[in-house]
C-alpha cells in the first residue's frame, strides 16, 4: 500500500542513482534505482533521522540472482570496484550507503 498512496520523500541522487522513500501508516519503504550502465554509489547522511526508521532488509530487487553483501565503510570508500552484481547496503549510525549494479532497483523495508 505504501508504494501507491504513501507520502513521497526524496532522499537523494547522484548521477543516475536515485533514492526516495514512501511512508504510509508507520511503514517506511526506501526505493533506490540505478539507471546507469555503471555501478551507482550514493551516501545519504542523516537519512535515519529524516525518516524516523532504518530498514532491516531488502524486500525486493531487480537482479536475476539476488545477492546481498555488507562491507566496511573503508572498503566502500576506496577505489575498489564492488563484486559483480553485488548490492551493498550499509547503515552507519544514521547514514545509509548504497552501491547498486548497473540498471538495478531495490526496495528496503
Amino acid at each position: 500500500m505504501s508504494l501507491r498512496v504513501g507520502e513521497y520523500r526524496f532522499l537523494g541522487e547522484d548521477h543516475k542513482t536515485y533514492v526516495f522513500a514512501r511512508i504510509f501508516e508507520g511503514d517506511v519503504l526506501i526505493i533506490a534505482v540505478n539507471a546507469a550502465d555503471t555501478y551507482g554509489k550514493i551516501d545519504l547522511e542523516s537519512v535515519g533521522t529524516r525518516l524516523g526508521a532504518q530498514p532491516s532488509y531488502i524486500l525486493f530487487n531487480t537482479r536475476e540472482t539476488p545477492e546481498w553483501a555488507e562491507a566496511s565503510a573503508e572498503a566502500l570508500s576506496s577505489s575498489e570496484t564492488p563484486v559483480k552484481d553485488t548490492i551493498e547496503v550499509i547503515w552507519t549510525a544514521d547514514n545509509l550507503f548504497l552501491a547498486l549494479p548497473p540498471q538495478t532497483g531495490i526496495i528496503l523495508t
